[in-house]
């Protein structure tokens, strides 16, 4: 195995007229349905993460989702990282390394509701679904969160003086699907 030592220390990354960058004629992984995805994340967040391409005949060894994203945008350039310190060897194992290794994690639910929950608070009217994730997909094994297309639970906290308790709990209770816990009741004192 090499060390970083036996790699180049520079890192460059250029940007390539697209029409210069070919698409991997064998690639074994079906990335269609998840183009419009990273169109999304490009369109939001830039161009941060570049092609890595064949130096000796121009073919994507990583990257051939953002190609299509960049090209869909219509980018004239890519960003590009020439792969010049692998062998063929290297160049085709790292093409399928790459896109095998993404399926072998797993998310830590909660870490992963947390971090939504923090998004959701910087970014108002901010959707989950923008990140790839359906509600159903957002559910916990405790059950922490009972979702589905339909539902979705909000925990609101009302500060109302106690003589008017009764006639919010009353306009509350008009809304839809609306379910009034006051278990969680505290009494406050100014």
């Amino acid at each position: 195995m090499k060390t970083d030592k036996q790699f180049k220390q520079e890192f460059k990354v250029e940007w390539v007229a697209v029409e210069k960058i070919k698409r991997y004629d064998n690639n074994p992984r079906k990335n269609d349905k998840s183009v419009k995805e990273v169109m999304k994340s490009i369109e939001e967040f830039g161009p941060q993460q570049p092609l890595v391409v064949d130096p000796l005949d121009s073919v994507i060894i990583v990257g051939d989702t953002r190609f299509q994203a960049f090209i869909a945008l219509g980018y004239p350039k890519v960003p590009v990282k020439w792969a010049d310190d692998l062998s063929e060897a290297q160049k085709k194992a790292y093409r399928v390394m790459d896109n095998r290794t993404g399926e072998h994690s797993v998310w830590d639910m909660d870490k992963l509701l947390a971090e939504i929950g923090t998004i959701g608070n910087l970014v108002p009217k901010f959707d989950a679904a923008f990140l790839g994730f359906e509600v159903r997909e957002l559910t916990t094994k405790e059950e922490k969160w009972s979702l589905d297309k339909s539902y979705v639970e909000s925990v609101i906290t009302v500060r109302v003086p106690l003589e008017r308790q009764a006639e919010v709990m009353d306009k509350i209770k008009t809304i839809e699907g609306a379910i009034i816990d006051v278990s969680n009741v505290k009494r406050f004192r100014e």
